[in-house]
C-alpha cells in the first residue's frame, strides 16, 4: 500500500470516528470517561446522562463498532472505557478550542454593541461603490 493509499484509508477511518462522535450524548460519554474514568459502569453513565438503558446501549454499540470505546462484563456490570486515552484528550482539545473561539466571538460582539467597533473604511476603499 502506497503512502497516498494509507493517507486515504486513515482519513476514511477518521471520518467514521467523526460521524459517530457527531452526537452530543456520545461526546458526553467520551467526556465522562475521560474525566471520571478510566472505567465507568453503564449504570453510572445512565445516571450521569439521564438517558434510558436502551438509548445508552445504542450509543455504546455505535461507539464500540468504530473503536472509540471498549467494554467488559464484570459480574453483572458492564464496564466501559476509552479504547485509547488520546481520544479523550483530543475531545478536550476540541472543546477548549471551541470555547476559546466562542469567547473571542463574544468579545467582538460586546465591542460592536458598545460602539467600540473598528471604523469601516471609506466607501471608495470598500469596493461597494460603482466604478466610473
Amino acid at each position: 500500500m502506497s503512502r497516498q493509499d494509507w493517507d486515504i484509508e486513515a482519513f476514511k477511518i477518521q471520518a467514521r470516528f467523526a460521524r459517530v462522535m457527531g452526537h452530543p450524548i456520545r461526546l458526553r460519554i467520551l467526556y465522562l470517561l475521560e474525566k471520571d474514568g478510566p472505567e465507568l459502569t453503564t449504570s453510572q453513565l445512565i445516571e450521569d446522562l439521564g438517558i434510558s438503558k436502551a438509548s445508552l446501549s445504542q450509543h455504546l454499540t455505535k461507539m464500540s463498532n468504530v473503536g472509540l470505546i471498549r467494554s467488559k462484563r464484570v459480574g453483572r456490570f458492564l464496564k466501559v472505557s476509552l479504547a485509547n486515552p488520546a481520544i479523550g484528550k483530543a475531545c478536550q482539545l476540541v472543546r477548549e478550542a471551541l470555547l476559546s473561539q466562542s469567547e473571542e466571538q463574544q468579545a467582538i460582539l460586546k465591542s460592536t454593541e458598545s460602539g467600540d467597533s473598528p471604523r469601516q473604511a471609506p466607501a471608495a476603499n470598500r469596493g461597494d461603490e460603482p466604478r466610473s
